[in-house]
C-alpha cells in the first residue's frame, strides 16, 4: 500500500492547521536541504508564515509552476527573497511574500527535535549561507585541476 501524498493533496489540511495556529508536521522529501534534512527520513515542523522573513529562515513556498519548495532565505531586499537549498549553489530569485506558505520552526532528526531558534542551528545557518557556496567552487576547482593534470601527464607519457 502506497502512503505517499502529494503536497497538493495535503495543502487544505496544512492550511487549516496553520491558520488555527498549530504546527504542521510532515516528512521531508528531496535532497536540496542536505545535510540538514535527509530525503524521506526527517520530519519538518512548520508554522504559519510570519509577515516578513529574514536571512536564514527556511520557508515553504510555492513556485509559479505550482511546485512546493523548502529552501533557505539567503538574501532579503525590499520584501523580495533570494532562496537557495543548502545542497545547492544556484540561488532562486525572485520569491515574493505572497508565495510563502509556512516557515520551518523545527525539524526532527533521529527522533530528536531540533529548534530553529537554537544557537547550534543559527551557527549552522550562518555557515550554510556564507561558506557552503565555497565548497562548490572548491569542488569545481579540484575537478578542473585534475583534468588539467590528466591532460598534461597523458601528453608527456
Amino acid at each position: 500500500m502506497n502512503n505517499d501524498f502529494s503536497l497538493n493533496d495535503l495543502f487544505p489540511v496544512m492550511e487549516e492547521v496553520l491558520n488555527s495556529g498549530g504546527e504542521f508536521k510532515m516528512i521531508s522529501g528531496g535532497t536540496s536541504m542536505l545535510p540538514m534534512l535527509r530525503d524521506k527520513k526527517d520530519t519538518v515542523v512548520l508554522i504559519k508564515n510570519p509577515s516578513k522573513l529574514k536571512k536564514g529562515d527556511v520557508p515553504l513556498y510555492k513556485r509559479c509552476d505550482g511546485s512546493f519548495v523548502l529552501h533557505r532565505v539567503v538574501k532579503v531586499k525590499d520584501d523580495v527573497y533570494t532562496m537557495r537549498g543548502d545542497n545547492h549553489y544556484v540561488s532562486e530569485y525572485p520569491v515574493y511574500n505572497d508565495q510563502i506558505i509556512a516557515i520551518l520552526t523545527a525539524y526532527i532528526k533521529n527522533g530528536k527535535r531540533i529548534e530553529c531558534s537554537g544557537f547550534k542551528y543559527k551557527l549552522y545557518s550562518f555557515y550554510v549561507i556564507n561558506f557552503l557556496p565555497l565548497r562548490f567552487i572548491l569542488k569545481k576547482g579540484r575537478k578542473l585541476i585534475s583534468k588539467i593534470k590528466h591532460k598534461i601527464f597523458k601528453k608527456s607519457a
